[in-house]
């Protein structure tokens, strides 16, 4: 197993340039995974229990003693899940949460960089591709 990405510094910086831009591609580019991540997160959303029946309620507002807003007929529980995640299913979260996302991707890129140097012709493109996004952010 090589491991010449983590000890030197440009190809070090290259890889998590690529992991910044592959996690940026998986939680917010609405190509080319875009689709494919509202679907996903619809699906997991409509699954969850505790947020459907905080949507699906009585809409009528209670405030619990422990200071929790609670639609009428939802327990307080279901209710501190729902607003921990966003609104979100746990599972729709990981795949909209940048830190998240960020920690598998980083993973996946550290397996790729280490299987050889086949890995930098991929990486160098990504790394690219983020460098020119974060300096577009700075000259708007």
């Amino acid at each position: 197993m090589d491991l010449e990405w983590a000890t030197h510094p440009t190809v070090l910086l290259v890889n998590m340039l690529a992991a910044f831009r592959l996690t940026r591609i998986v939680v917010a580019d609405a190509f080319p995974l875009g689709p494919i991540r509202l679907r996903f997160t619809n699906w997991a959303n409509e699954r969850w229990t505790p947020l459907q029946n905080y949507l699906h309620k009585d809409e009528a507002v209670r405030l619990e003693p422990d200071g929790v807003d609670t639609p009428r007929g939802v327990s307080p529980a279901d209710v501190r899940k729902v607003k921990a995640y966003d609104f979100t299913a746990p599972l729709a979260y990981l795949a909209t949460c940048y830190w998240c996302a960020g920690l598998y991707v980083s993973v996946v890129v550290a397996l790729l960089a280490s299987t050889g140097p086949w890995w930098m012709w991929a990486a160098v493109p990504l790394a690219v591709s983020a460098a020119v996004g974060i300096l577009a952010n700075f000259s708007d």
